[in-house]
């Protein structure tokens, strides 16, 4: 055993010393110093004017709360919206959720900013789970998304059916022709 331990130790100090003399020789000879830094060159890739890994800025992380049917048109941002299907997802950005919402072809519409209601009761379920709804005055249709820890809200501004405005009331002069109109019809 003492002699497994001591030829270990002796190599690890042969290790030691041979790295020391071959830091020593680059450090003073220049003239391999330059050879060393040719070679690197050639087998490392060159990345000027390509944005380092590290620079690029983190994409936030998006989860697809998939399909969502609204079931009336809707306006967002003074912008009309049909009926239809639309593909919901939520990012965080800049620390705050959002929702990002795409047509049918998976292009971008809009992005909003999601109502936060922290959540402090007991939850039985992990993860995401996705509630679509009417308000009750049916002016807002609302996506509810639960989390353990929050609730996130979106809502849309439902479009209202447009109710042609009733006929003014007769004035006096329209009444009396009204009803001069009626005695001479009998």
């Amino acid at each position: 055993m003492k002699k497994i331990i001591f030829f270990a130790i002796m190599a690890i100090l042969v290790s030691a010393v041979g790295a020391a003399q071959d830091k020593q020789e680059t450090q003073t000879d220049p003239v391999k110093q330059e050879q060393q830094a040719q070679q690197t060159e050639q087998t490392e890739p060159t990345t000027q004017g390509v944005p380092a890994a590290q620079d690029k800025p983190a994409q936030p992380e998006e989860t697809d709360l998939g399909k969502v049917y609204i079931p009336r048109d809707f306006v967002h941002a003074d912008k009309d919206y049909i009926k239809g299907n639309y593909y919901i997802s939520l990012i965080e950005k800049d620390g705050a959720p959002w929702f990002k919402v795409f047509n049918n072809k998976k292009e971008l519409l809009f992005e909003e900013l999601a109502v936060v209601k922290a959540y402090e009761g007991k939850t039985k379920r992990s993860g995401l789970r996705v509630r679509k709804e009417f308000l009750k005055d049916f002016e807002y249709f609302r996506i509810l998304v639960i989390k353990p820890d929050s609730h996130l809200l979106a809502y849309f501004l439902v479009k209202q059916k447009e109710v042609p405005a009733p006929p003014p009331p007769p004035t006096g002069t329209e009444k009396k022709a009204e009803e001069e109109k009626k005695a001479e019809d009998l």
